[in-house]
């Protein structure tokens, strides 16, 4: 008689070999992998002069460039250190100068001893008990008086960008197509005007968050901030121009109601208003307190009006039939209105506040340029 072993046995044997094997293919592959996680951490140890590291792995995120330059940073959380350096290189600089050594509770710095448009670089570095660590990647920026605001009407945005238009502060989702902003410095408000959505939004300009809004307009177009009434002025398109209180968005007031088609505002020194009024043809100004004072008319086509408080001069642009444009210079000083400037399809004009300079767009033969004048109209 011939005996042959259970089945289940066998089968018991043949799975406890499977399962030997996987718990030392397990065990081996986990021993490589313990090795080679230990030697990663090894060479990326920041401390470690024998790593391969050349720049830490987390950036300096720039908040502000304007009469300071202020920046702040996520450091990890990993290593044990004392503190942190600050290094910086303003152009003309050879090289960088430590400028702070701060506690290792800091996430922020500010530099108060900055110079207007001049390139300033920094970076920061990790002070470990016995080394230092090398540096982040450099931050780099032109400290200016203030921010650019762009309105992006193609993709219905709003951004705020830096002085030198290198980081992007803010960017906002417009409810609909924008066609202007007013800034309003003091109380950090922005006011977006929507023509086509009969609307005007207010919001907070340094998170973006929506503060209020203006539903009583039928066509807002253009506007600007009166720092010293604290108010708005916003045209309706159709031929108003209004006023509201920066306060109480309830509050408004019909400065004048016999316009045809005001498209652009306007202020300069004194808080006077400019306005430009396509349908009438004519630029016309106002006193702080809403009165109409004077009208500059007998000109071919209006086309563009630019002042700026607290700057006297207020330039305009004439367009004649043959494509040829020409700035206005008005003084409110002398009272007076001079030609300024001649030259093709001139579309924008600006006076630097810091040396009189202006500068102008144009565009011929499908080109358009930048240019800079003299405070005389020189090129």
């Amino acid at each position: 008689m011939f005996f042959s072993r259970p089945k289940g046995i066998v089968l018991f044997k043949k799975s406890f070999h499977i399962f030997d094997f996987f718990v030392l293919f397990a065990f081996i592959l986990g021993s490589i992998l313990l090795i080679v996680s230990c030697s990663v951490r090894e060479r990326d140890n920041i401390f470690d002069p024998k790593s391969n590291l050349d720049t830490l792995n987390f950036k300096l995120l720039l908040k502000r460039a304007d009469s300071v330059i202020q920046f702040n940073w996520n450091p990890p959380t990993n290593i044990d250190y004392k503190g942190f350096s600050i290094y910086r290189k303003v152009a003309g600089q050879a090289t960088f100068t430590k400028i702070a050594n701060l506690p290792s509770n800091s996430r922020s710095f500010t530099d108060s001893s900055i110079f207007m448009d001049y390139l300033h670089s920094y970076y920061l570095t990790i002070v470990g008990f016995s080394r230092e660590s090398p540096p982040t990647p450099v931050l780099a920026t032109i400290p200016g008086p203030g921010k650019i605001w762009i309105l992006d009407q193609w993709n219905e945005y709003f951004y705020k960008y830096s002085y030198d238009l290198r980081y992007k502060f803010l960017t906002h989702y417009a409810i609909w197509i924008p066609h202007d902003l007013a800034l309003n410095k003091k109380e950090h408000q922005l006011l977006v005007t929507y023509p086509f959505f009969h609307y005007v939004e207010i919001l907070d300009s340094e998170n973006g968050q929506f503060l209020d809004e203006i539903e009583d307009i039928r066509y807002p177009y253009a506007c600007i901030y009166h720092p010293i009434q604290n108010s708005y002025w916003i045209t309706d398109s159709t031929g108003i121009l209004y006023q509201y209180s920066a306060n109480n968005f309830k509050n408004r007031k019909i400065i004048d109601q016999h316009l045809k088609r005001p498209v652009m505002l306007a202020i300069g020194g004194a808080g006077k208003v400019y306005l430009l009024d396509k349908g009438l043809n004519q630029i016309l100004m106002y006193n702080q307190s809403g009165i109409k004072i004077k009208s500059f008319t007998g000109y071919q086509q209006l086309t563009f009006v630019s002042a700026r408080p607290p700057g006297t001069n207020v330039f305009f642009i004439e367009q004649s039939d043959d494509t040829e444009s020409r700035i206005y210079k008005y003084s409110q000083i002398s009272d007076r209105t001079t030609l300024f400037y001649t030259g093709p399809n001139i579309s924008l004009v600006r006076e630097s506040p810091f040396d009189q300079t202006v500068w102008i767009v144009q565009h011929s033969g499908g080109k358009a340029e930048i240019l800079q004048l003299s405070a005389n109209g020189l090129r």
